[in-house]
């Protein structure tokens, strides 16, 4: 498993790659947002000292364990500010994941921002989590 797709390709989806752990402990991995004829790449940043790699399949855990539902957001986000993910749950039968992606600051030219919301049936999550953290456990 080389991409872990989240949401409906032909809608809005979220395209997970296979992560690449740097000496230290840094991890980058590769993410493409897709919605409505607009698409984006990037990568996702993640330092040893803010927990690594393990907190990208942590946030799924955390979800699918209150697949039954939770108040607010819960909110997720990369060391290097490029990607954020905020969830939150109707209490019935949808999850919405609203992600933001933008350009790396030293990215050229120019700078730009992509916003995604994703729909996910709650009882999907556990599944999700269970792709990432096996990914995930591949790379570490």
């Amino acid at each position: 498993m080389d991409e872990v797709v989240i949401g409906n390709e032909s809608e809005a989806a979220i395209f997970i790659g296979m992560p690449r752990v740097e000496p230290h402990g840094y991890a980058r991995v590769p993410i493409r947002l897709a919605a409505a004829g607009v698409a984006a790449s990037g990568v996702i940043e993640l330092e040893e000292w803010s927990g690594g790699l393990p907190r990208l399949p942590a946030f799924f855990d955390e979800l699918a364990a209150d697949w039954q539902g939770w108040a607010g957001t819960k909110d997720w986000g990369d060391d290097g500010r490029t990607f954020q993910m905020s969830a939150s749950h109707d209490g019935k039968c949808l999850v919405l994941l609203h992600v933001t992606l933008r350009s790396l600051p030293y990215d050229a030219p120019g700078t730009w921002k992509i916003a995604v919301e994703v729909p996910i049936e709650p009882g999907a999550l556990g599944a999700i989590a269970q792709r990432i953290r096996l990914m995930v456990g591949r790379t570490v």
